[in-house]
């Protein structure tokens, strides 16, 4: 009975006539319409309600009285039970077969083409757009949104910003586990296109046109978005650019934006050129913001100045606050011209893998707040000026290597001088006699840093009395060695130089992050018992690394740390007793990755761990 009343079950296939057989190609752009996707997920829905249609409660049936047992013929030699299992099994096989489809068509709009389908769709129907009552409450909030404020941290005021946009439902957070809060956000397709269209409203940006690829514009709010190539428009010649009321250039899909430091050039909007004496003091003063580098989270995008001496331009721009060449190649070194922007705020360099060195002036940036130079692997040095930047907060990408011109370059210990220096990434080239005790003795006066982050990397492992210069110069230096026929220079050995022990870590330290560490054991300021400030620690690598301390306290610690995360640490040994109760009681968060001999950890799938008595 049970097959027969299956095959009286509406077909998918014959229901669904425009959803393509296995062997046979969909139409063109059939499953990239949200309307025919949207039908099919209805149709799918309706047959499994035919399939199996929801059970209404029994009103007959009470608590006090069973329901009747049911009646077995006399020589009947079919299981009551069995029978009524094969029709359920027969229904759920019915119903996985319809699923397939209705599974694929969510895929395809979650993460396929339908949901930019969706957005195209959103964004070419502009006036049933601006109809909707929900878009003129978007564009309310949008509206009344309020500016940074002064006198804030910028990390802090991100976060109030950020928190509005969410009680605003403008954006989302994405979700991840290995987060203890979300930093990353998402705007629904529907946002997204309605913020794209009031920024073109009210003139703020002006490059999307109905049907048409995105185009770069001067916008009524004086602000240029360079897109895909916009190298090949007229408008990126200077004589068709009006370049001196532009505040904001901000590349967000084109991948040789040089051409824009000609707009900023000597040259005139005219076309003539006026005669310039050396004195000449043409300026730009009211571009401000100038993003030529990588603004998204990956490197997908591959973005190259194809002539490096345009940067001379820049001495032209003297009120520009921000200065991003982020992610661009061929970019060997700063133009001199960089040390005339006076006004800078932030210059993000990040992952300009070219770039060598930096400007030797530049102490000349009185206003600097904000230095990238994370994944810049040729960089061997700093600069000695740069720990002359009374106004710096944030360094990352600081290089200690082996250098010995100590006259021109920067120590890791003339940093204190930067009193107001907050974040610190501190990246160690550097073998031999710079330990890790010889790390914290050097940043331990640190009066003003909150978070530090140290990567050791190109040490040699089996010759550590010679030091390194990294892995980027060693193999260059490989390549121009002379033949193994020459005569070796003999080896001078020095003795070993005795190395003060730290004493405290810097006062206001709340985030260590230390990367690949070296050695066995952690030095002793180090041991949970004495991080009485310290509230996030990660360490993340270190083959050596075997414990906490020489032995287990006794009793619990006052270690403050509320965040632990332990990475790739096959050696460390601590069970979950030892590490939750003893080193570190005021534990709230745990990520435990490739740390075999960390054992008895109650995390779920992928190693988090999160004290439910709290909330972070």
């Amino acid at each position: 009975m049970a097959p027969e009343k299956a095959s009286q079950q509406p077909d998918m296939e014959t229901k669904l006539e425009s959803e393509p057989k296995p062997n046979q190609e969909p139409e063109e752009g059939d499953d990239l319409d949200p309307a025919k996707s949207i039908k099919k997920i209805r149709t799918i829905v309706e047959t499994l309600h035919t399939l199996s249609p929801p059970q209404l409660p029994n009103l007959t049936k009470s608590r006090s009285i069973p329901p009747p047992a049911p009646s077995v013929p006399v020589g009947t030699s079919l299981n009551h039970d069995e029978s009524e299992n094969s029709v359920h099994k027969l229904k759920r096989e019915e119903v996985s077969r319809h699923i397939d489809p209705l599974d694929k068509l969510l895929q395809k709009v979650e993460k396929g083409t339908t949901k930019t389908q969706l957005t195209k769709g959103i964004h070419a129907n502009e006036e049933d757009l601006k109809r909707l009552a929900v878009f003129r409450q978007l564009k309310e909030k949008f509206m009344d949104l309020r500016i940074l404020p002064v006198g804030v941290k910028p990390e802090d005021a991100v976060k109030d910003i950020l928190k509005e946009f969410m009680e605003k439902k403008l954006i989302e957070p994405v979700e991840n586990k290995r987060k203890v809060k979300p930093n990353c956000y998402k705007m629904t397709p529907f946002v997204h296109s309605s913020v794209v269209l009031i920024s073109e409203e009210i003139g703020l940006f002006s490059m999307h046109q109905k049907g048409k690829k995105p185009r770069m514009k001067h916008s009524d709010l004086k602000k240029v978005c360079l897109v895909e190539e916009s190298s090949s428009q007229p408008e990126a010649k200077a004589k068709k650019m009006p370049a001196g009321d532009i505040e904001t250039v901000f590349n967000v899909s084109e991948r040789f934006p040089d051409f824009a430091f000609k707009w900023f050039s000597e040259v005139q909007p005219s076309g003539k050129k006026k005669n310039f004496s050396p004195l000449s003091k043409t300026a730009y003063k009211m571009l401000k913001v100038f993003y030529l580098g990588r603004w998204e989270r990956t490197a997908n995008r591959h973005i190259e100045v194809e002539n490096p001496e345009l940067m001379k331009y820049l001495k032209h721009m003297t009120k520009l606050k921000l200065l991003s060449f982020q992610g661009i190649s061929r970019i060997e070194r700063l133009d001199y011209a960089v040390c005339k922007l006076h006004d800078l705020i932030i210059l993000d360099l990040r992952a300009c893998y070219n770039l060598e060195k930096l400007p030797e002036k530049i102490d000349s940036l009185k206003a600097l707040t904000y230095l990238d130079i994370t994944d810049c692997y040729m960089i061997g040095r700093t600069p000695k000026r740069l720990s002359w930047l009374d106004n710096l907060e944030v360094l990352k990408g600081f290089v200690v290597s082996d250098a010995t011109d100590v006259e021109t370059f920067c120590l890791l210990s003339e940093l204190k001088h930067l009193k107001k220096l907050r974040k610190l990434s501190i990246t160690i080239n550097k073998g031999g006699e710079f330990t890790v005790s010889q790390l914290f003795v050097d940043i331990q006066d640190f009066s003003s840093l909150e978070k530090l982050k140290v990567a050791w990397g190109g040490i040699s492992e089996h010759n550590k009395a010679e030091p390194s210069a990294g892995a980027v110069k060693e193999f260059i230096r490989s390549m121009t060695r002379l033949p193994s026929s020459s005569v070796p220079e003999p080896k001078v050995h020095k003795a070993p130089k005795k190395v003060a022990a730290p004493s405290h870590l810097p006062g206001k330290l709340m985030k260590l992050d230390l990367q690949c560490f070296p050695d066995a054991e952690l030095p002793s300021l180090l041991e949970p018992g004495k991080l009485r400030t310290l509230e996030k620690l990660y360490i993340k690598g270190g083959t050596k690394l075997t414990g906490f301390g020489k032995s287990v306290p006794e009793e619990p610690t006052e270690c403050s740390v509320k965040v632990l995360r332990l990475k790739f640490l096959p050696r460390l040994k601590v069970e979950w007793r030892e590490l939750r109760e003893v080193y570190f009681p005021k534990l709230e968060f745990l990520d435990k990755y490739q740390c075999p001999q960390v054992s008895f950890c109650p995390c779920d799938g992928i190693g988090i761990w999160r004290d439910k008595s709290t909330q972070l």
